[in-house]
């Protein structure tokens, strides 16, 4: 989780690099021509107010998953007092048992994440960005 947490942030730093860079070369472009400056104008503004709003969903999803993270911490510490009764039932645990906790516990920071929809949102912003520069 900590390193696709890492690889999100770095993509949004690079795409926020290569948006900045992009703006300031499109703002430079415009004080050159002022044909169409007023719809280059428009189609900046809605796409930062798109950026903004990807950017604040993903904010979101994190901060969603660090407020689950704790409320898992305090259910771990009140388990645990109740598990010093139950020592002897951890020499029957099944195979697999710990590895499937893990497997849902993933799952679930995933879906708290909404990647899915992070990467659709970026990759649309990446081709509309595409699309106006042709």
């Amino acid at each position: 989780v900590v390193k696709s947490l890492r690889y999100i942030q770095e993509e949004i730093n690079n795409t926020s690099v290569d948006f900045t860079a992009w703006r300031t070369q499109l703002l430079a472009s415009m004080s050159n021509c002022s044909g169409n400056q007023q719809s280059d104008e428009e189609f900046v503004e809605h796409f930062s107010a798109q950026v903004e709003s990807v950017i604040r969903v993903v904010l979101y999803a994190i901060q969603c998953l660090v407020e689950r993270k704790q409320e898992g911490g305090k259910e771990e510490k009140s388990l645990e007092e109740n598990d010093k009764e139950d020592e002897a039932s951890f020499d029957v645990i099944k195979t697999g048992h710990i590895t499937k906790l893990l497997d849902e516990d993933l799952c679930a920071d995933v879906d708290s994440l909404h990647m899915q929809k992070a990467v659709l949102a970026v990759s649309e912003l990446l081709e509309n960005l595409k699309s106006y520069r042709s």
